[in-house]
């Protein structure tokens, strides 16, 4: 954080004297930098990256913000009062990982075939399991619905059902199907550009598809795309900068799609989760 050294200084001095902040701030999601007025409350350290957590004027909640995409900070005049019933930990006992809220209720479902796997860890601290039938097991927890949390259920599919609450099951399966329009139109744009250039055979033709149904795309590296295309939703929503490099000449896959599918998104899924801001 050598570079942030005049923005640290400067949260440091807001925080200490309780004084509102504009901070200049870079959104991946827009693709470009906001203007906030902040209260900021706390600055604490999780994964390798500094996060700030801080009333913003214009959403009236507390919200987190990544201190690495703050490119300045104006120390105003106005004071600001902490309230009394906010508690640093309290809101980030809150959070499934580092973006916390107010806790819900979050029930999930696991089948049997992953239901080992989530019974041997400690997911969050107010986890409660209960087995249920045919080795099937129920998990709920109180936390704040958020990115971290869906990326992390995404993970699983479709190994998993929402129980509850229904906005978040709702918003998920939103993601997955504008997931599925985006590959759609991925897939109907490269087919028809190689159809114009002569390099859609019939032997290509009968290639499986890695994502969805219908005509498979004949190159890897087309397909490497895809698959980044389908992912590209999920790392803007969390700030992260997708990056595509598909190594030329591209790897070819012999495996069940759906299996394959669901590893590479379950791979890149994770690595777009732990990702410092």
């Amino acid at each position: 954080y050598s570079r942030k050294q005049d923005v640290i200084a400067g949260l440091i001095d807001a925080i200490l004297h309780q004084r509102q902040a504009r901070v200049a701030y870079y959104s991946f999601n827009s693709r470009r930098t906001k203007s906030y007025d902040l209260d900021p409350y706390r600055l604490v350290y999780y994964r390798g990256g500094l996060y700030l957590y801080a009333r913003a004027h214009e959403y009236g909640e507390v919200r987190t913000f990544a201190v690495e995409r703050m490119q300045k900070v104006e120390v105003l005049d106005q004071g600001f009062e902490v309230p009394a019933d906010f508690s640093p930990s309290e809101y980030a006992r809150s959070a499934f990982g580092i973006f916390g809220g107010k806790a819900e209720t979050v029930e999930l479902l696991f089948d049997a075939g992953i239901a080992g796997y989530v019974r041997e860890r400690n997911w969050h601290e107010s986890q409660k399991l209960v087995d249920e039938a045919e080795g099937s097991v129920r998990l709920s927890m109180e936390v704040a619905p958020s990115f971290d949390l869906k990326a992390w259920i995404k993970g699983f599919l479709p190994h998993v059902q929402v129980v509850r609450p229904a906005s978040l099951r709702d918003e998920i399966a939103g993601e997955i199907e504008a997931a599925r329009a985006a590959t759609n139109c991925v897939r109907a744009d490269r087919v028809s550009a190689d159809r114009r250039v002569g390099r859609y055979s019939r032997t290509q033709r009968r290639m499986p598809t890695l994502i969805g149904n219908g005509d498979a795309i004949p190159s890897p590296g087309t397909r490497g795309e895809r698959i980044v295309e389908i992912l590209r939703n999920v790392a803007e929503k969390s700030e992260v900068e997708l990056i595509e490099a598909v190594p030329q000449p591209a790897a070819i896959a012999d495996a069940d799609p759906i299996v394959l599918r669901q590893m590479l998104i379950n791979v890149a899924g994770n690595a777009i989760k732990f990702t410092p801001g």
